[in-house]
């Protein structure tokens, strides 16, 4: 698992779609997709119900959600710290 992997779930989670959340993030939605199913893979759970056609978080989906958004946060206050050591 790495931050971009939890960038794409986060973007999808606030765009609504896949193909939202790769406009967002300047990547192909293959890319998004690919994320996604990685994500899953290392969880062990599906993020999102894919029954509609709009992403709809699981329940598992859910658990993650608020620990990602607490990762990629940090991981961008850690940059930023690291970048006015220069």
């Amino acid at each position: 698992m790495n931050v971009i992997k939890l960038e794409s779930f986060l973007a999808t989670v606030d765009c609504g779609t896949v193909s939202a959340a790769a406009l967002k993030l300047n990547i192909g939605q293959p890319a998004v997709s690919k994320h996604l199913n990685s994500l899953e893979v290392d969880f062990g759970v599906a993020l999102f119900d894919r029954s509609s056609r709009k992403t709809t978080l699981s329940p598992e989906g859910m658990k993650v959600l608020h620990v990602a958004r607490l990762v990629v946060h940090a991981m961008k206050a850690l940059r930023e710290e690291l970048s006015e050591c220069d």
